[in-house]
């Protein structure tokens, strides 16, 4: 706009130069007198200065309707997404005044969108049980739920994986661009977690999602299976190794005594029905 207003400077100057020097040759060539000589010397010059003051009143307006519509441009980069150009404002450019505020209408409303898919996934990331966590360059932390934080007692910022196993997995996985995945001990050994590495892309960025599925409770629950079955197998082969020996006893011929005999049958009666009550409260307890 500025080279707009210089042309217009620039044309009432030569033209008003021009007019002069026409005007200067003519009353030497010609004797006219000094009333008709102002005359034209003056309806010479009101045109152009005329048609400059237009032009530059002209300029000035497109001027400050550009300036509105680049600091328009210039608060929308900068995040105000609610700011809106005035169609008076821009009065030169109504039609592009009206798209820039339905622009500006629509990436509004396309933030908003992201913003609240954002939340849902937040808040979908934050209810897991499993721990979610996005690792940069195999080992620094960009994001982690909740479940994640707790596993491995993060806090914000989280700066760099500490835990030499799951940064080892996540550079395997960047290095091979493959998934990965390996059971883990945590916390010195107090947590049990099947950890899986997955790139989120295919060009090798180095991002990673990893998730972190805790097992130490299904690990717990094993050993106490492996307890209680070792507990109960003791319990039942001591009874059955008894009644075995009475068993042999009376066939290498202790029947024959009868006094003996009816002992042992009273032994074996009374680890049957130790046996019996035993499988009783298994029953129960399975129920």
């Amino acid at each position: 706009m500025n080279y707009v207003k210089s042309f217009w400077w620039r044309f009432t100057i030569i033209y008003c130069t021009v007019v002069i020097v026409f005007f200067l040759l003519f009353n030497g060539v010609i004797n006219i007198n000094l009333g008709l000589s102002l005359i034209i010397f003056v309806f010479g010059l009101l045109p152009p200065l005329f048609i400059a003051f237009l032009g530059i009143r002209e300029a000035r307006r497109t001027n400050h309707s550009i300036s509105n519509i680049l600091e328009g441009a210039r608060m929308i980069s900068a995040g105000d997404l609610n700011y809106r150009i005035s169609i008076r404002d821009a009065e030169i450019f109504p039609e592009l005044s009206q798209t820039f505020n339905k622009m500006a209408d629509t990436v509004r409303s396309m933030v908003q969108d992201l913003d609240i898919e954002r939340i849902k996934v937040g808040a979908l990331l934050e209810t897991m049980e499993d721990g979610v966590m996005v690792i940069s360059d195999g080992k620094e932390i960009v994001l982690a739920n909740g479940a994640a934080r707790m596993m491995l007692g993060l806090q914000e910022p989280f700066g760099i994986l500490r835990d030499h196993d799951l940064q080892k997995l996540a550079m395997e996985s960047v290095s091979k661009n493959e998934r990965r995945e390996n059971d883990i001990e945590l916390l010195e050994g107090r947590r049990l977690v099947m950890a899986l590495a997955v790139p989120l892309n295919s060009t090798n960025e180095g991002n990673v999602l990893m998730t972190l599925h805790d097992l130490t409770t299904i690990q717990r629950m094993d050993t106490t299976r492996r307890e209680f079955v070792s507990n109960v197998s003791h319990e039942l082969r001591n009874p059955i190794a008894s009644m075995k020996a009475l068993v042999e006893t009376l066939e290498n011929g202790a029947f024959r005594d009868t006094s003996m005999a009816e002992d042992y049958l009273k032994r074996i009666h009374g680890e049957v029905n130790r046996m019996s009550d035993l499988v009783s409260e298994l029953l129960d307890l399975s129920r």
